[in-house]
């Protein structure tokens, strides 16, 4: 999946823009559509200035949750901001469980989340009903296999 960016937020994130545009944009000074401001900061989060990096990860952690559903709800969001965000945000269940409900969530953010101990609370709303009724009929199979044997 390639990370789509607009031509406008491009030009705050390539490598020639300016520190300073940077820096507004990593601040969140620079109004952006949803869809570009998550991508917007994690590209300036890997920026090799390191005031650009830390004001666009401050961003990333300051960002509304009204927001951050909106980006971690959307389906062009990208895995790798998904990622990000779910290790900056292990601690908001709104935020956990609207990503695991994503399509696009990487194996290594969902064996993340589940050695926070977040995913076995939250994986059961997101798994589908069928998943669970199926594991519920393994459990009375085994049940019953355990009581023939008594």
């Amino acid at each position: 999946m390639t990370l789509k960016i607009s031509a406008a937020a491009a030009a705050y994130v390539r490598g020639t823009a300016p520190k300073q545009e940077k820096l507004r944009a990593a601040r969140g000074e620079v109004p952006f559509c949803a869809e570009d401001l998550g991508a917007v900061f994690f590209f300036l989060s890997m920026d090799i200035d390191a005031e650009v990096k830390a004001a666009a990860v401050n961003s990333l952690k300051r960002m509304p949750e009204d927001l951050l559903l909106v980006i971690v709800g959307s389906i062009d969001t990208h895995p790798k901001v998904l990622d990000v965000l779910a290790r900056l945000h292990v601690d908001n269940i709104a935020i956990v469980e609207k990503l695991l409900c994503h399509p696009a969530l990487e194996t290594k953010t969902v064996d993340f989340l589940a050695a926070k101990a977040i995913l076995p609370l939250t994986a059961i709303a997101a798994a589908p009903l069928d998943e669970v009724e199926e594991a519920e009929e393994e459990d009375a199979a085994e049940d019953e296999l355990a009581k023939e044997e008594v």
